[in-house]
């Protein structure tokens, strides 16, 4: 992937699409997400067992590929391992009790970022349902991981020089963050992990509780004292063992939902006067531009939810996650700043997917526009609102699964698949080729898909 240079790559022209339609030989094939050219060949199946020749193209885009059925073999050719691995995938798709069709397909992603966000705080998900969860989103095409690992609920990374941390509930070792980064290197993911500070923050500050403001407001729990010199610290610490931990390019730093007390702490309000800051987002922003400064002298940049936004751009250059709507991600851009869209009206899958008769008990109510059914997933477009000269700015975008009510690896699935499929469409397939009747009757197929390899997927409607 191309984020580490803050690349976009859009769709390429759309080659006039063959197949795939009612009454073609391709009708029963359940390609997900749909490819950007399809074009069917006459004749048989072509066995199973028939050979596979591989080569390089530079001049296929990154991620993307060529795959091309033949009369005696199967062609891939590709610009790097990840193209040659999402071509495996969809070959896996296309295979039926026949063979294979023959077929020639042309394919490489809408965006540079693919991802899907899990919350492992509220309740704890171990190494094995991570992993479980890694193989599903290869399949679909996704390549970033973003990894939650801390709120106020619970800390669950390990930080050898604070073993406080982790001393009480379920945490992950070591060992099982690099057997997980391992793992999802070899499925072409990153992970992206976020330590969520300055607020956010109780499960830290109910250890270290030097680190917080002194002051008599009970909002004191849950964010950093950023006129704490310790604090500040003990924030860098956490950073440099992500840093060790985790090889990927991004560190998420959240910066989202922070009440903060430090007008009322004198210890902040010292730093502030030093510093010649006025108020609370100005102090917000001092800190995040520090902390992002703190990674980039560590070869990392630093990934931020919407809030941070400051003055219209992202203090220290960093990314902007949009979530409380498209607007941060329109500002971030307009300023020259990279963002990732995961707004919550459609990429949030802890909401209700509004479906007859499911038990299953959801963020929010559904009157209050908590909802997502598929078919508004499917429609989403991240580049709403965005100028066609600032779209280079958007990596991409994401689905977001938070687990205030999501206690089990069962009730994960069925919130986050098949909707999580038609964001995967979003994120790959071409916009002009998108048409949700036409997903609609691939997903029927690709849900027994996923039910016969033991995901809980929930009903299309």
């Amino acid at each position: 992937m191309q984020i580490e240079n803050g690349l976009f790559r859009a769709a390429l022209a759309v080659a006039v699409v063959a197949g795939m339609a009612a009454g073609s030989a391709l009708a029963d094939i359940a390609v997900v997400p749909r490819p950007k050219s399809v074009v069917e060949k006459a004749g048989a199946s072509v066995p199973a067992e028939t050979p596979i020749e591989y080569s390089v193209d530079t001049s296929i885009p990154a991620e993307g590929y060529v795959l091309e059925v033949s009369d005696d073999k199967i062609s891939i050719a590709s610009s790097d391992e990840a193209g040659k691995f999402y071509a495996e995938t969809t070959l896996r798709q296309l295979k039926t009790k026949d063979g294979y069709p023959r077929v020639k397909i042309e394919d490489s992603p809408r965006f540079s970022y693919r991802g899907i966000h899990l919350d492992v705080s509220r309740h704890f998900f171990g190494k094995n349902s991570v992993k479980r969860l890694l193989d599903t989103m290869a399949e679909h095409k996704f390549n970033v991981f973003h990894w939650h690992l801390t709120d106020s609920q619970g800390w669950r990374f390990p930080v050898p020089k604070y073993p406080q941390l982790t001393a009480k509930g379920p945490a992950y070792t070591q060992s099982d963050i690099r057997e997980i980064v391992e793992y999802a290197a070899k499925l072409h993911i990153t992970i992206v992990p976020e330590i969520d500070v300055p607020g956010h923050s109780a499960a830290a500050l109910n250890k270290f509780r030097k680190f917080r403001c002194w002051t008599k407001d009970k909002k004191t729990r849950h964010v950093f004292c950023l006129g704490n010199d310790d604090a500040i610290q003990f924030i860098k610490d956490v950073m440099d063992e992500l840093c060790r931990q985790f090889p990927g390019n991004l560190i998420h730093i959240g910066g989202d939902e922070v009440t903060p007390p430090w007008k009322l702490c004198s210890l902040c309000r010292k730093r502030m006067d030093s510093l010649g800051i006025k108020t609370n987002q100005e102090y917000q922003a001092w800190f995040t531009k520090m902390l992002a400064e703190y990674l980039a002298s560590k070869g990392r940049r630093a990934v931020g939810w919407d809030e941070i936004v400051f003055n219209g751009s992202a203090p220290g250059g960093a990314v902007i996650m949009s979530w409380r709507g498209k607007e941060g991600g329109i500002a971030a851009a307009a300023a020259g700043s990279e963002c990732v869209m995961c707004p919550t009206s459609h990429c949030y899958f802890d909401y209700s997917q509004r479906l007859s008769g499911d038990t299953l008990r959801y963020f929010g109510k559904v009157e209050r526009g908590m909802a997502t059914s598929l078919e508004e997933a499917y429609s989403y477009n991240p580049l709403e609102g965005i100028p066609a000269d600032q779209t280079k700015f958007v990596l991409g975008g994401q689905c977001n699964n938070w687990t205030e009510y999501t206690a089990t690896e069962k009730d994960l699935q069925w919130k986050l698949w098949p909707r999580a499929c038609a964001m995967a469409e979003v994120y790959w397939s071409p916009a002009e080729l998108r048409d949700f009747a036409d997903f609609s009757r691939r997903m029927e197929i690709h849900r027994q898909r996923l039910i016969d390899e033991g995901v809980n997927c929930a009903r299309l409607k």
